[in-house]
C-alpha cells in the first residue's frame, strides 16, 4: 500500500504529463470520483484514500514547474506546493552534476527525478553560484595530529581537458583518531598514483597537522603508496584484504565467481597467518590450474598482508571500516548514473569531498572495537602515542 508522499508524487507527475484541456477534464473528473467516495463514506482502497487526502489539501499548492507559465492550464492545476523547495540536502548533488558539465536546466530535470522535487531552474542557478565561492574550502581544515588508521582509495575518473577527455584518478583518505571517531581527510585528483603523487599526498596531510600515522591501509595497484614513507617514516603499510580480493578476481567468469570469492573472504576471518596460507593453498589446489592469475596476484601481494592477518579477527573488523566502504562505492554509483566529464580536477575533487562527507556513514560514532585497535598500537608503540594520549 501506498503512502501518501509516494500518491503525491504519482499526482505530480501526472500533472506534468498533461498537454491539452482533454486530459485535463479526464483528470478532474477521476478525482471528484475519489473524492466523492471518500466523503460519501465509500470503503475504497487505500490508495484511492491517501489520493483523496492529498487533493483535499490542495489548497496549499500551485502549479506546477513545466506549467507555470502555460495559461489557463496552469490556472486550473494546484498540485505542486506554494513554498519554495528546500535544496539544502541535495548541495553536493547539484554541485557534482556542475562538475560533470551539465547545465542548470539538465541539473534541474535530474534533481527533480531523483529527488522527486519541484524545483525551478532559477533557484538551482542561484544555489549553485553560492556553493561554488566554497570550492576547496576542506582542503584547510585543521586535521587531528595521529591517527590510528587511514585507508587510501582510489576511483577512476574522466576529465575534459581542452577539446580531450582524459582518465584521472581521485584518490580519497578515511582516518581514525585516538577517540575511534572516522574523518574523510581529503580527496585529491592527479594522473596516475606515481611516487610524487604519495609524496605530495603525505605532505599535505603533514602541512594539516598530522604529526604521525600508525596504520596505512590502500587499495592495491600501481605503486601502492611508494614515497609515502618519506614524509612519515614509522607508518605501517599494509593492503585492504577486500581490494585484493577483489582485483584478483576481475578475470574470473561469473559462473565460478561466487563460489571462489567466498572462499577467499574467508581470508579475512581466519584465526592467523598460518590459518589464512593454509586456506589459501587450499584453494589454490581446487581453482589453481583453472585461474592461475588470481593465486599470482595473491602471492605478489602477501607480504602486505602478513601483519593484519596476523592479528585476530576482531582487529581487523576495525581496521578495514567495510561498511563505510560499501556506502562510499554506492556514492560513486550515484556519480556514474549520469556519466559525463568533470570540468577540472578541482570542481572535480571539490564535488567528491562534498558527495563522501554527506554520505550516510556514522560520522559522529566511535568505530566498533576501535579500542582494540588502540591497545594494539599501544602495545607495541607506547612512547609513540603518548604524547597524544
Amino acid at each position: 500500500v501506498m503512502n501518501s508522499d509516494q500518491v503525491e508524487s504519482i499526482v505530480r507527475r501526472i500533472v506534468v504529463s498533461l498537454r491539452t484541456e482533454t486530459d485535463l477534464a479526464e483528470l478532474e473528473r477521476a478525482l471528484r470520483s475519489i473524492n466523492k467516495g471518500v466523503a460519501e463514506g465509500d470503503e475504497r482502497k487505500p490508495t484511492q484514500v491517501a489520493a483523496a487526502r492529498v487533493l483535499h489539501s490542495s489548497g496549499r499548492f500551485a502549479a506546477s514547474a513545466r506549467d507555470r507559465d502555460s495559461g489557463p492550464l496552469a490556472q486550473k492545476l494546484a498540485l505542486v506546493k506554494d513554498e519554495p523547495v528546500c535544496l539544502q540536502g541535495v548541495h553536493s548533488r547539484l554541485l557534482s552534476l556542475h562538475a560533470q558539465g551539465h547545465d542548470a536546466s539538465r541539473i534541474t530535470q535530474i534533481i527533480n527525478h531523483e529527488q522527486n522535487l519541484g524545483a525551478g531552474v532559477e533557484q538551482v542557478r542561484a544555489t549553485l553560484a553560492e556553493l561554488s565561492k566554497n570550492v576547496g574550502v576542506w582542503a584547510n581544515t585543521v586535521l587531528e595530529p595521529v591517527y590510528l588508521n587511514v585507508y587510501v582509495g582510489f576511483r577512476d575518473i574522466r576529465v575534459q581537458v581542452g577539446d580531450a577527455v582524459l582518465s584521472r584518478r581521485a584518490f580519497y583518505a578515511l582516518g581514525v583518531d585516538l577517540h575511534g571517531y572516522r574523518s574523510l581527510l581529503g580527496v585529491w585528483v592527479c594522473e596516475t598514483d606515481a611516487t610524487r603523487f604519495w609524496r605530495g599526498l603525505g605532505n599535505d596531510l603533514k602541512a594539516r597537522g598530522v604529526q604521525d600515522i600508525m596504520l596505512l591501509l590502500l587499495d592495491v595497484d600501481g605503486s601502492c603508496g611508494d614515497g609515502f614513507e618519506s614524509v612519515f617514516p614509522a607508518v605501517r603499510m599494509q593492503v585492504h584484504l577486500r581490494d585484493v580480493t577483489w582485483r584478483s578476481m576481475q578475470y574470473v567468469p561469473k559462473m565460478d565467481g561466487r563460489a571462489l570469492r567466498t572462499g577467499l573472504k574467508m581470508l579475512s576471518k581466519a584465526e592467523d597467518e598460518a590459518a589464512a596460507a593454509k586456506l589459501l593453498a587450499d584453494l589454490a589446489r581446487q581453482w589453481g590450474e583453472r585461474y592461475p592469475y588470481v593465486f599470482n596476484y595473491w602471492q605478489l601481494h602477501w607480504p602486505m598482508c602478513c601483519w593484519q592477518l596476523s592479528k585476530p579477527p576482531m582487529l581487523r573488523r576495525a581496521m578495514h571500516m567495510d561498511t563505510c566502504l560499501d556506502v562510499i562505492a554506492r556514492v560513486f554509483n550515484v556519480i556514474d548514473r549520469y556519466p559525463q566529464p568533470f570540468v577540472d580536477n578541482t570542481l572535480a575533487a571539490h564535488s567528491i569531498y562534498m558527495l563522501l562527507a554527506d554520505a550516510a556513514i556514522a560520522w559522529q560514532k566511535p568505530v566498533v572495537n576501535w579500542r582494540v585497535l588502540l591497545n594494539e598500537f599501544l602495545r607495541d608503540h607506547e612512547p609513540r602515542l603518548r604524547a597524544f594520549l
